[in-house]
C-alpha cells in the first residue's frame, strides 16, 4: 500500500453565510461556524477540500433552502496544521455553531 508521507493534518474553521434553513417558523436567514478536519499535502489543498466536504454535506443539502438565484457563501477563516485528529471530534467536521443573520 503507498503511503503519502507528504500528507499533513489541518484544522480549517468555515463561516458559512446567507443560508436559508428550514425552522418551524418558517425560513430563516442564518450563518454558521465549523471547523473540518481534513488531509492534504498543502494549506490551500486543504481549504479546497474543506469547502467541497461541506458543499457535499448531506446533512446540510437537507436543510438548506437557498434559490439558485441567493447562494449560500462559504469561508475559510483559520487553517491550522495539527499533529492529530482531535480526542471526541466525529470526522471530518464538529456540528455546526449557528446564529442568525439579520
Amino acid at each position: 500500500m503507498y503511503t503519502n508521507t507528504n500528507t499533513n493534518k489541518y484544522k480549517v474553521l468555515i463561516n458559512g453565510k446567507n443560508f436559508k434553513f428550514r425552522e418551524l417558523d418558517g425560513i430563516i436567514n442564518s450563518g454558521f461556524y465549523t471547523n473540518v478536519f481534513v488531509e492534504s499535502e498543502d494549506e490551500i489543498t486543504a481549504e479546497s477540500i474543506a469547502i467541497t466536504l461541506l458543499q457535499e454535506d448531506d446533512e446540510l443539502s437537507t436543510i438548506v433552502m437557498n434559490e439558485q438565484s441567493d447562494l449560500p457563501l462559504l469561508s475559510v477563516l483559520e487553517i491550522e496544521r495539527i499533529d492529530k485528529w482531535p480526542d471526541g471530534v466525529s470526522l471530518p467536521r464538529t456540528r455546526l455553531e449557528v446564529y442568525t443573520e439579520h
